[in-house]
């Protein structure tokens, strides 16, 4: 028995290549065992070991164990024998030393041993831990299969009449942590060492007849259970794979009886063994009361045999590239390990066993490993070898999760994976793009799907993973694919196709790695990503596919700017190519369709005589959209057939999207960081064209130009921290200020850039206004941290501080300022709110006018709304839930209670015959005010998300609009009675937290709105004519940033020209009814919607509605049946609809049968 003391130190901590901790493995050395390898004319060692002493039959080995207190000597590969070499390397000459814990002469011990007449070298033992990184899953499951092609590649047979594989066994090997072969996705398609088959069983006729129930003169795993030979021997209640393993077991004779050196290896094997020291086994099941960890642990290798050959179209759980292959377990990490993270151990034992396994078998393996680390080893190289070329396999690797924390991409050598005749893969996503967390190199042969991968694992479930661990065995499931087609194929001849004909489409998304992301070589995510379909049928078949598409406007039925919008008409030319190292094709068909709603296809087919490989022609279809089209991706599918040689039809489904919006030209664009604030617009060099300016929370200031483009010389500008503020711009246009939280103000003009220090945070919004008599505009903001100042400075190059400025406040201000004349002498006076739940007007001169308490901290900036009588009015929002109104004295006005924070500010728009409406949000309602505080209309209106970004305004077609994002993701734009506007609201995705910009920014007489999100700067082109000249069309009103609204209106009473806007529940029809009836209701504005039937006792019977439901009439069916789908009783119920919790009508109806 072996000191486990000292095997612990050498026991690997399994991360498995996945993603995150990785089921790779790191690059440590064994700080407690090394190698030596002896010459070939050197007779491998007799060793023995009592309590006492160790001794071998070697004098000079015997000597250096003695001079140097060597602990233990072990074979380092158990299984290894005289047919096992690679030139002079034998690998049953390669023996494990240790030489115990807390000694620090290991490379001392290995140098003297290198040196020594009776071995070729000593070297380090490298420890391998598989990588593996956690995720949430981004993919649907099994992304991998149509990133490989697996479905395209399984046409070349006739499924299910002609399967892969059908005459001939196709065996993938998982060297890993063992396989959980009871797995109801995997018992089927375990491999069974037909050699190890008892003679007894195969002498006796009757019997196998009775076994082989398919009559194929073999035994599968699942016959090898047959309750006529097999019964519960390890009493778990179930006959299985399980209990052939077990005492008493017809399949265990104790011989090798197909001479491959492993006795009893029934369908795999175990080189681990259960215990450290303890002799190899034949059950290479997973360590038994384990559980699976977020990081895969001892399921990794029950993970990694799915993504070999999980049993496809069984109706259970997932299938596989290879479709119909057998799996060869083989476990590698010992028992002994109390961890979740289990080690391999015996890795390299396990190459060599399961190339045997192949190669007694009468053919070769595919053998996957999901492991491994740094350092090169002759030893190892030398196992490979063999494997390679002894017994013909072909050996898979996963290339390795980055760095240690599995987070990082690290540009490294990685083993097994970069030895000679192996096949090293990268972890790519699904859709080729590089995650930037896997290890990349030169040495890398293939990229294969390894993200997001969904497979089986220990207890018969399935797990979704990342890592390299899961790119291997993809990429290996498809060279068994490929072996099935191409039965006569070595393991040379596999590797160069596969390899030959990877897809690197992967460079065209990630083109850096093409030159190694500035490293050394090229191509370091290997030839490409593994391609299962052209691998088979680059030898048989053309292969057709979309090199590009232009969509071309009709100039008389479009506005010609180069996007895609409602109402207009296209030409499209694709260009269709029959792709380089495939068969000609002839007779070419193209059929154009498309099942979205709204497209009508003018032109729908293109036929071509021939093209050779490499070839391609143009095909051109016309197509119409309608005025009403929902916006988003139209995809497209172009049936495509041809024939190749020998008449062999081809044909392929091609799609394509053509984006439907009302983007401007060149939007969205991509920023840095989130967009919390609003554009500002500037004409820089005054010739006319708009520059916007966006500034983000990552740090950056942009400078687009109105198509999106943004190389500007010294843009973006980068502050070095976050910016939350809203660029603002000189009433004369030749300045633009702007801040951040590093505590700067930056002024950019045509001169360039300027910048001043203020000595703490600053989070709030410059704002511009009159303090003083000069001709330009003076500059106002207050910090969020530092001395917690307020600041007054005069505009220009040069600002400089106004008397009586700064004002120490010592309260946090966030948001900014508004500025307007509330004494009376000309200039600006200052109205902020603070984190100490204060409203506060300072004169112009720096005194304090009054203060005014709320209940919570103030997180907007104040807005002033100016009536046409002169009078102001003070409106902030708190985070007590509460909305104030103050008159210019720090009277209260009135108060509006809402039910969440008010974290969106306040704006203003003239209505004529309401006066001055107000509009602030409140979670994801929008409420709309009077300056009395009494509701407009039927508002507020419920949002998809919360509303945290300001509300603007302009006109479209001589109507009003109000408009705004939510954290949802939408953009609305709605009439003032709560009507959306033709393809609004718009999803983008990502949300929305700063107000829009409404304005002509292209002179073109229409308007666009400009919006910041998460990740995007979005243009919106309106293509009715309008104007946002005089409105609040921008976060704090206007460019200035003063959050003052000037009212040119009186402020009436609802006049009673206006129409009445009301809700209609009409009568249901039939009534009475028998078995339905329809219920209608009409909405005059968007609300959140219950429609509930109770019956007369009013018992709730069921809700037939509860959904946000837009303007307009809507209906639904009710069946007579209850919350649970039981038929109702005949009598009387009444239906009763409630809007946005404040509103409700009923009505009666009568059930008759």
């Amino acid at each position: 028995m072996v000191n486990n003391t000292f095997l612990r130190s050498v026991i690997i901590t399994l991360g498995l290549l996945i993603g995150g901790s990785g089921f790779l493995f790191s690059s440590d050395k064994s700080l407690s065992t090394f190698l030596f390898t002896l010459k070939p004319n050197i007779k491998p060692l007799e060793i023995s070991k009592t309590s006492e002493f160790l001794l071998v039959d070697n004098s000079s080995i015997q000597q250096f164990i003695d001079t140097h207190s060597i602990v233990n000597v072990e074979p380092w590969l158990a299984g290894a024998n005289e047919n096992d070499f690679d030139g002079d390397i034998y690998l049953n000459r390669i023996y494990r030393a240790y030489i115990g814990e807390n000694r620090s002469d290991i490379d001392y011990l290995i140098s003297e041993m290198d040196a020594n007449i009776e071995t070729i070298y000593a070297e380090p033992e490298y420890l391998r831990r598989p990588l593996y990184v956690p995720n949430d899953p981004a993919f649907d499951q099994q992304c991998s299969m149509p990133s490989v092609k697996a479905i395209q590649a399984w046409d070349f047979w006739d499924i299910p009449d002609v399967m892969p594989a059908d005459e001939q066994e196709i065996l993938l090997a998982s060297v890993d942590t063992g396989v959980d072969y009871t797995h109801p996705d995997l018992v089927a398609n375990i491999w069974v060492n037909q050699g190890e088959i008892p003679s007894f069983i195969l002498n006796d006729l009757e019997l196998f007849q009775l076994i082989d129930v398919n009559s194929d003169g073999k035994l599968s795993s699942l016959e090898l259970i047959s309750e006529a030979i097999m019964s519960d021997l390890n009493e778990d209640g179930q006959i299985n794979l399980k209990d052939i393993f077990f005492e008493g077991s017809p399949y265990l004779d104790f011989q090798d009886n197909d001479g491959n050196g492993y006795a009893d290896d029934l369908i795999g094997w175990d080189p681990a063994g259960k215990y450290a020291g303890d002799d190899p086994d034949n059950d290479p099941f997973p360590k038994e009361g384990t559980a699976v960890t977020d990081d895969g642990g001892w399921a990794h290798g029950s993970h990694v045999a799915g993504i070999l050959a999980a049993t496809s179209d069984n109706g259970v759980g997932i299938a596989s590239t290879v479709f119909n292959g057998k799996i060869i377990p083989v476990k590698t990490s010992w028992d002994f390990q109390n961890t979740d993270q289990p080690g391999i151990s015996d890795g390299y034992e396990g190459i060599l066993y399961a190339a045997k396994a192949g190669y007694y078998a009468g053919t070769f393996t595919i053998i996957n490993n999901s492991w491994g680390g740094g350092g090169f080893s002759p030893s190892e190289q030398a196992v490979i070898n063999t494997a390679h070329n002894t017994y013909g396999a072909v050996v898979v690797a996963s290339a390795g999760n980055g760095s240690d924390t599995g987070n990082q991409e690290l540009y490294e050598q990685h083993y097994p994976s970069s030895y000679d005749n192996v096949i090293s893969v990268c972890a790519i996503g699904c859709n080729g793009n590089w995650g930037g967390w896997a290890s990349y190199h030169p040495t890398v042969d293939l990229a294969s799907p390894g993200e997001s991968i969904y497979s089986t694992v220990i207890g018969g479930g399935y797990a979704s993973f990342n890592g390299s661990s899961m790119a291997g065995p993809n990429a290996a499931s498809c060279i068994g694919l490929l072996k099935a087609f191409y039965p006569n194929m070595d393991n040379d001849q596999l590797i160069e196709r596969i390899l030959n004909t990877a897809d690197r489409f992967i460079y065209d998304r990630n083109p850096e790695y093409e030159t190694c992301n500035g490293n050394a070589g090229v191509d370091c995510l290997g030839k490409g990503m593994v391609d299962a379909y052209k691998a088979i049928g680059v030898e048989l078949s053309p292969n057709i596919v979309i090199s590009s598409t232009n969509l071309i406007e009709d100039i008389n039925n479009s506005d010609s700017d180069g996007v895609a919008n409602p109402g207009e008409h296209f030409s499209i030319n694709i260009n269709l190519e029959n792709q380089e190292g495939w068969q000609e094709a002839n007779d070419i068909i193209a059929l154009l369709s498309t099942n979205y709603e709204g497209v009508t296809i003018n032109t729908n087919s293109t036929t071509h005589s021939s093209l050779e490989a490499g070839q391609s022609f143009d095909a051109e279809y016309t197509f119409t959209l309608s005025e009403n089209i929902a916006l988003g991706d139209i995809e497209f599918n172009l049936l495509t057939t041809a024939t190749g040689p020998d008449n062999y039809a081809f044909e392929a489904n091609l799609t394509f999207d053509v984006n439907v919006s009302l983007h401007q030209a060149g939007f969205p664009v991509d920023v840095t960081g989130e967009l919390i604030s609003s554009a500002a617009l500037i004409d820089f060099d005054n010739d006319g064209d708009i520059q916007i300016i966006s500034s983000d929370k990552a740090g950056f200031v942009h400078r687009f130009n109105i198509d999106g483009f943004e190389e500007i010389d010294g843009w973006p500008i980068e502050t070095g921290d976050q910016n939350w503020g809203s660029p603002a711009v000189s009433q004369n246009g030749e300045n633009v200020y702007f801040t951040s939280k590093n505590g700067m103000i930056y002024n950019y003009n045509s001169e360039g850039l300027y910048s001043w220090e203020t000595g703490g945070f600053v989070t709030a919004t410059p704002a511009l206004g009159t303090l003083t008599s000069s001709p330009t505009n003076d500059l106002v903001l207050a910090q969020y941290g530092g001395d917690k100042l307020l600041f007054a400075y005069e505009d220009g190059d040069n600002l400089a501080s106004l008397d009586g400025f700064p004002i120490e406040l010592d309260e946090k201000v966030q948001r900014g300022v508004a500025l307007a004349d509330f004494n009376g002498n000309g200039f600006d006076d200052i109205v902020f709110g603070t984190d100490d739940e204060f409203i506060r007007l300072i004169y112009d001169d720096g005194t304090i006018a009054w203060s005014y308490e709320t209940g919570g901290d103030i997180r907007v900036a104040p807005s002033i709304l100016e009536l046409n009588t002169g009078e102001k009015i003070i409106l902030a929002g708190s985070k007590d839930d509460n909305f104030y109104a103050l008159n210019s004295d720090g009277s209260v006005r009135f108060v509006i209670e809402t039910e969440e924070d008010i974290l969106s500010e306040a704006s203003i728009i003239d209505i004529e015959g309401f006066g001055p409406i107000i509009f602030f949000s409140s979670g994801n309602m929008v409420y709309a005010i009077d300056s009395n505080g009494a509701s407009f209309l039927d508002w507020p209106i419920v949002a998809n998300g919360d509303v945290t970004s300001s509300i603007v305004f302009s006109e479209v077609s001589g109507q009003d609009y109000v408009i705004f994002g939510d954290e949802a993701g939408y953009i609305h734009m709605y009439t003032l009675t709560g009507n959306s506007y033709a393809n609004f609201p718009i999803n983008y995705g990502f949300p929305f937290k700063g107000a829009p910009t409404i304005y002509d920014i292209d002179s073109d007489g229409d308007l666009e709105i400009i919006i910041g999100s998460t990740q995007t700067l979005v243009s919106i082109d309106i293509k009715e004519s309008g104007s946002a000249d005089g409105y609040w069309n921008t976060h704090r009103s206007n460019m200035q940033r003063d959050g003052h609204f000037v009212s040119s209106i009186d402020a009436l009473d609802i006049s009673e020209e206006i129409v009445d806007y009301k809700f209609s529940l009409y009568q249901a029809y039939p009534n009475p009814f028998n078995p339905t009836t329809t219920i209608e209701y009409e909405l005059p504005y968007s609300a959140n919607v219950v429609l509930d039937v109770y019956d007369v006792s009013g018992k709730l019977v069921k809700t037939l509605v509860n959904d946000i439901k837009n303007t307009g009439k809507h209906s639904i069916i009710w069946d007579g049946t209850n919350q649970y789908g039981n038929s109702v009783a005949n009598g009387m119920y009444i239906y009763k609809i409630t809007a946005n919790q404040n509103f409700s009508i009923s009505n009666k109806m009568i059930l008759l049968k």
